[in-house]
């Protein structure tokens, strides 16, 4: 017979949320322990949550009411450790950088997913985080994709060439990490004692990425 007043949504917070209604019998507000004790199920995560209202002293019976938890907003306090630079590869980079909010560590899938922009070449990359079950809204992190070292590539063997009278200048195939690299747009080369017989030496500098 009890009245009890609407209970405002509660943002999901990781733990057990127990907002505390206001109960009326009439116009008299009665008090949490002398008149009646809450009990809450279902309140930790997005959804509908229940408060059950038992009587005690001189009041008897029971009343359930509900209230919502909706999922909570990432924007501003969602702490992203930062992504150290990363070496080009040829291929997209998805670093995965430790998330947390409020203090605990969120997991991808289940609490958010992430999305890359830009992640390939030489610059700067985007992640972009968005909220998933308990969680909503986004936050963007950026990280720098920095220039392969050309010292680690591979160049294939050169064979013996002819002494022609002019520079001789034979083209190696470079790699790094099975990657072919294109001359002109990933290197150029560069010749020392290429005409006379005996040892050349052919020099590949890095260029781009």
């Amino acid at each position: 017979k009890t009245s009890v007043k609407g209970i405002p949504d509660q943002p999901f917070d990781g733990g057990s949320l127990t907002p505390k209604p206001v109960v009326k019998l009439g116009s008299k507000t009665l008090k949490e322990g002398a008149d009646y004790a809450l009990s809450y199920m279902k309140n930790v995560n997005v959804g509908t949550a229940n408060v059950t209202i038992t009587g005690k002293g001189s009041l008897s019976g029971k009343k359930t009411v509900s209230f919502k938890i909706i999922p909570a907003n990432i924007e501003k306090d969602m702490v992203v450790a930062a992504v150290g630079n990363q070496a080009y590869t040829g291929k997209s980079i998805v670093p995965k950088p430790s998330i947390k909010f409020g203090g605990k560590a969120l997991k991808e899938g289940t609490d958010y997913g992430i999305s890359y922009k830009n992640n390939v070449n030489v610059g700067t990359a985007t992640l972009n985080i968005v909220g998933k079950g308990n969680y909503t809204g986004s936050k963007t992190s950026t990280f720098k994709i920095v220039a392969a070292d050309i010292a680690r590539a591979t160049v294939s063997n050169i064979a013996d060439q002819v002494y022609t009278g002019r520079a001789v200048a034979p083209k190696p195939v470079v790699k790094v990490g099975g990657l072919d690299l294109k001359e002109g747009s990933d290197y150029v080369l560069s010749y020392k004692n290429n005409v006379k017989a005996g040892t050349a030496n052919v020099v590949v500098v890095g260029k781009g990425n």
